[in-house]
């Protein structure tokens, strides 16, 4: 089912709501805050027997822009597990789709009538008529899931797309690999719960509208393949309905998967595939690893496909 499918994908809309001016990298060193430009991170020392690993990863992109570096590859079948931001084989347990659809609806009986004007509400409505469900079948679901939905197939239009996390866990199944997770869908579920449904509306209609009257996903996508992680990791803040809940979507999570990561490769050798939005600043991933005493270096590859006629510098 579409829905559960892309329920796990919410960095995707985070990355979706909002591109800042693109502005210089600059190289830094192991205390600095800004990094290089690089969506692969050689994560060392500090007490690890093996190296382990962090890519940062796009939710959706057009497949004819989508590679895998042979970079990546190689280090997909070095390391003995691979860790995404849930664990992806919960997509498919019927336990977890229940408790999903479940946790999907909103309660006291809101609806999205009761969340927006008749303009938007008719907006909504074309919308889905147009990808083919009915609002009414629907309209009862947080916003911020119909927003993830909808944010999918806005940037998807008539091309056929790809995910990495999809391709690497198809990968890594193959190579009888552990597959592995940093939060649960119940926790990402309960992240919308955080967020007043008003103001999920207000994130629904601005992910809309800025998808129907801008180039922002394929400015994402520029940026993405530019591997600058410091501007992808502003562009929660950018947007002013998603600024107060910076915490809550970035700085928090970041912060309670140290931990973890810490825990996951003690153990064994990792390659952890998370939204490339949580990589870069203060309280980016490469930032708090380095805080934690971890050696943490960049791992430079180029993509060899380019994303429009001008190319990608």
């Amino acid at each position: 089912m579409k829905l559960l499918k892309m329920i796990g994908f919410l960095g995707f809309t985070i990355l979706l709501q909002g591109c800042p001016s693109s502005k210089n990298a600059q190289i830094s060193n192991q205390d600095s805050i800004v990094t290089q430009n690089s969506l692969l991170w050689v994560v060392s020392e500090n007490g690890l027997e093996k190296p382990s690993y962090v890519f940062g990863t796009i939710h959706l992109i057009s497949q004819k822009d989508f590679e895998i570096p042979d970079t990546l590859n190689s280090l997909i079948n070095k390391c003995d597990q691979i860790t995404f931001e849930v664990n992806m084989d919960e997509m498919s347990d019927q336990n977890n789709i229940l408790s999903v659809l479940m946790k999907s609806v909103m309660e006291n009986g809101t609806t999205l009538k009761d969340l927006l004007s008749d303009e938007e509400y008719k907006k909504i409505e074309v919308r889905f008529d147009e990808i083919g469900l009915p609002l009414y079948m629907v309209e009862r679901i947080k916003p911020m899931i119909l927003s993830v939905m909808l944010s999918s197939d806005l940037s998807a239009s008539s091309e056929a797309m790809a995910s990495y996390e999809m391709r690497i866990m198809q990968m890594t199944k193959k190579m009888n690999k552990k597959i592995n997770g940093l939060e649960s869908l119940d926790f990402q579920m309960s992240m919308f719960d955080s967020i007043p449904y008003s103001v999920q509306a207000k994130m629904m209609m601005s992910s809309l509208d800025e998808a129907a009257h801008s180039d922002e996903f394929d400015d994402m996508v520029k940026l993405y393949k530019k591997q600058d992680i410091d501007n992808m990791s502003q562009m929660v803040i950018s947007n002013d309905i998603f600024k107060p809940y910076e915490d809550l979507l970035i700085k928090n999570r970041n912060t309670k998967w140290i931990p973890i990561m810490k825990t996951q490769m003690n153990e064994q050798q990792t390659l952890f595939a998370v939204g490339a939005g949580h990589l870069g600043g203060e309280f980016g991933l490469i930032s708090l690893l380095r805080k934690e005493g971890y050696n943490v270096q960049p791992i430079n590859f180029m993509f060899t496909k380019s994303i429009d006629k001008n190319g990608v510098n």
